[in-house]
C-alpha cells in the first residue's frame, strides 16, 4: 500500500513520497520483528542459565544497567528465585533504591558520571598554564566507583549526590587550584561517606 494517494491524483513526486513512505514504514516492521525475536532469543538464553545450574547463588551481568542485568532480573523474577540469587552489577539503574528493597538486586557500583568534573579540572588547569608537561603523556586519575547493597546505602548516596553535588561551589574553586597530584587525592577519597563529611563540616562551619 502507498500512504497518502488519491485516485486521480498522483504525481511523480506523489509516488516517490508515497513509496519512500511505505519503505520507511516496512523497515519499522521488520525492525520490530527483529526486535521481538530477539527478544525471544534473549529470553530462551535466560531460561537455559537458570536450568543450566540448579544451585545458583550469584549472578553479574555484563553490560551495566541494560538489557543483560534487565533480562537476569526479570529471569530470576519468573524462576521465583529472588530470595535465592543475589544479583550485582554496575551503572545504578533508575528504580535502584526499590530493587534493594524488593530484593532483585543485591548491590550495584556506579555513582562514577560525575568523573567529567574531574576531566575538566585537568583541561581548565592545562589552559591556564597551571599544569605544564602534558605533551605526549597520558595522565590517568582513578576515580573510585560508589558501591551500594542496601536501602540505606541507597538512601545516602541518594541524598549526597542525587539531591545535591558532593562538593560545595568552596570547594570546587579549591579543587581548580590543585596540582595534578593533589587532585588525584582528592578524586581517590571521594565515597559516600566522603561526601556526607563534607556537608557535616560545611554546616558545622555555617
Amino acid at each position: 500500500m502507498l500512504h497518502g494517494l488519491e485516485d486521480g491524483k498522483v504525481t511523480k513526486q506523489a509516488l516517490k513520497n508515497g513509496i519512500k513512505k511505505t519503505r520507511t514504514i516496512r523497515q519499522l516492521f521488520l525492525n520490530h520483528s527483529m526486535q521481538v525475536q530477539l527478544q525471544k532469543v534473549d529470553q530462551k538464553q535466560r531460561e537455559a542459565l537458570m536450568a543450566a545450574d540448579p544451585d545458583l547463588d550469584a549472578l553479574i551481568p555484563a553490560g551495566g544497567g541494560g538489557d543483560p542485568l534487565q533480562g537476569a532480573i526479570a529471569a530470576v523474577e519468573r524462576a521465583g528465585k529472588t530470595s535465592d540469587i543475589d544479583i550485582v552489577s554496575t551503572d545504578f539503574l533508575p528504580d535502584l533504591g526499590e530493587r534493594l528493597e524488593n530484593g532483585s538486586m543485591a548491590g550495584e557500583s556506579g555513582g562514577h558520571y560525575c568523573d567529567p568534573l574531574i576531566s575538566f579540572m585537568m583541561v581548565y588547569n592545562a589552559i591556564k598554564g597551571n599544569y605544564k608537561d602534558f605533551g605526549g603523556k597520558f595522565e590517568d586519575v582513578p576515580f573510585p566507583y560508589l558501591y551500594v547493597s542496601s536501602p540505606d546505602d541507597y538512601k545516602a548516596y541518594e541524598k549526597y549526590f542525587v539531591d545535591q553535588l558532593p562538593y560545595t561551589d568552596e570547594e570546587l574553586v579549591d579543587m581548580s587550584k590543585l596540582s595534578m597530584e593533589d587532585l588525584k587525592a582528592t578524586v581517590a577519597k571521594l565515597s559516600i561517606e566522603d561526601a556526607k563529611h563534607h556537608v557535616q563540616v560545611t554546616r558545622i562551619d555555617k
